[in-house]
């Protein structure tokens, strides 16, 4: 009987981080972080079983223009055995990008808190319904 196949993780890198507070006081009241989440799989075509799940996280304010965060993050992945086209997908679509995602959120919780600024929790996603997970959190569609 075959074995099925299984996700690995590999490894999870921040590639860029910008935080420009402009003229942001850490004081400041009013306002909203409005927050973009981007996310992309990139599949190595040498070995389709081996990818990353990247993210790129842009947060404004909307009182405080000159402010500025980017945070670009990756997650390294490694499919062991040969999956269907139905598990394939969900290994590069739910499964990794879930793993990933947690990792994100508490960096930029922390980034925040620790650069003075007032805390800020980036909302959760479900990734196997991200139509559902994404209305009415502020969060661009462009994760689809």
């Amino acid at each position: 009987m075959p074995s099925q196949p299984t996700l690995s993780f590999l490894d999870f890198d921040v590639v860029k981080i910008v935080l420009d507070r402009g003229d942001l006081d850490k004081n400041f009241v009013g306002g909203e972080f409005k927050v973009n989440i981007k996310y992309s799989c990139n599949i190595n075509e040498a070995n389709k079983n081996d990818f990353i799940s990247s993210f790129v996280i842009t947060i404004n304010h909307s009182k405080f223009p000159m402010f500025n965060f980017q945070l670009e993050a990756a997650g390294k992945f490694l499919i062991n055995g040969e999956p269907n086209q139905v598990i394939y997908q969900n290994f590069t679509e739910i499964s990794a990008p879930s793993i990933v995602y947690p990792y994100i959120r508490a960096f930029v919780s922390n980034i925040f808190t620790q650069s003075g600024l007032r805390q800020l929790y980036i909302p959760s996603i479900n990734f196997s319904n991200k139509r559902d997970a994404l209305s009415g959190h502020g969060i661009s569609q462009e994760i689809l």
